[in-house]
């Protein structure tokens, strides 16, 4: 390719042609998709989505109505659904359990705390969302604190469609429990998961954070991660609430029972009706209010290389005419006037 061989060329022309090769295809990078994290998978071109099997989301799934039949299982596993119909859920949705840590703008549950006298140096608190999470403890009579619950955000489309632009993980997912640190793993947090939908029915949601663990192995107790967030949007055709289950995690007793580990906080449910409005999605008539900060960076990097190699022209064509006559050689007399 020409771009990859720009020392070998010469002259303005074919400089010009590599310029714009390479702005070209480093501009389509920068521009690329604002979702490229959520790639949409190919079910999204069809009109209607039967899910008859139990499966896993590995993208957002967007498409026009979707079913889910009795006795199956959807795992989000962090993933959106945006549906432009109707979404009907008659089997279960299960957000399953997020990479532990913490999630500081996360709705989410926080962590519940560690309970160890004896690795007490070890112990850790909750890890936190937007609430505290939980105070570990080093007390044989008392237990790990139990993690919170955030404050209700005040939704609007606008919010929402900038927590989808930015990537949902950052907002609904409940954050782990306080791990005894090298020895006993934390429960795990929740996903959350955002579904948008012109006429939603939810059926049964579960976003429950994992429980602790530890129980009479002589180190201590983990806590309990925290329930995940549900975000359900619908519009003019309405909503038909269902069963959520938001829970934390429970904490563990000792093996003698008398302490345990705290539990992780509750996630919450929040609803929202767009009416007819646009569906909260981030999408919106400018191509560049919903791409990343690197995104913006590679462009005005492309923009300022594209000004550099114009003026390199500019000045090899200065250059070039230049050089058509030497200095301090005479100019041709003039033809004798007649």
């Amino acid at each position: 390719m020409a771009a990859t061989r720009v020392s070998k060329l010469d002259g303005p022309a074919r400089l010009s042609g590599s310029t714009l090769l390479v702005t070209v295809l480093l501009l389509s990078a920068a521009l690329g998709s604002p979702h490229a994290s959520r790639t949409v998978p190919a079910v999204s071109q069809l009109t209607s989505v039967v899910i008859s099997t139990s499966q896993n989301l590995s993208a957002d799934l967007v498409t026009g109505n979707v079913t889910i039949n009795p006795g199956v299982t959807l795992t989000t596993d962090g993933f959106s659904i945006i549906v432009s119909g109707t979404f009907n859920n008659e089997g279960t949705v299960v957000t399953g359990l997020a990479p532990p840590s913490t999630y500081p703008t996360s709705y989410g549950g926080s962590g519940g705390g560690s309970q160890s006298l004896n690795f007490c140096t070890y112990d850790q608190n909750g890890s936190s969302t937007l609430a505290q999470g939980g105070s570990h403890s080093c007390s044989n009579n008392m237990n790990g604190a139990t993690g919170g619950t955030p404050t209700l955000p005040s939704l609007s489309s606008l919010l929402i469609s900038s927590w989808y632009s930015a990537g949902m993980v950052h907002y609904l997912p409940g954050a782990s429990g306080g791990a005894i640190s090298g020895y006993i793993r934390p429960g795990s947090g929740a996903f959350g998961v955002y579904i948008s939908a012109g006429t939603l029915t939810a059926g049964s949601i579960s976003a429950a954070g994992q429980r602790g663990e530890g129980t009479c192995s002589g180190i201590g107790l983990s806590g309990g991660g925290g329930g995940g967030t549900i975000l359900l949007a619908y519009g003019t055709g309405g909503y038909t609430p269902g069963n959520f289950n938001v829970s934390g995690g429970p904490g563990v007793p000792s093996c003698a029972g008398n302490v345990f580990s705290g539990s992780g906080g509750k996630g919450q449910v929040l609803t929202f009706n767009y009416g007819s409005s646009q569906p909260p999605t981030g999408s919106s008539s400018s191509p560049l209010s919903s791409l990343s900060p690197l995104n913006l960076v590679l462009i005005v990097a492309v923009v300022v290389l594209a000004v550099a190699l114009a003026s390199v022209i500019l000045l090899s064509r200065r250059k070039k005419g230049g050089d058509r006559t030497s200095p301090g050689t005479p100019s041709p007399p003039s033809p004798p006037t007649t």
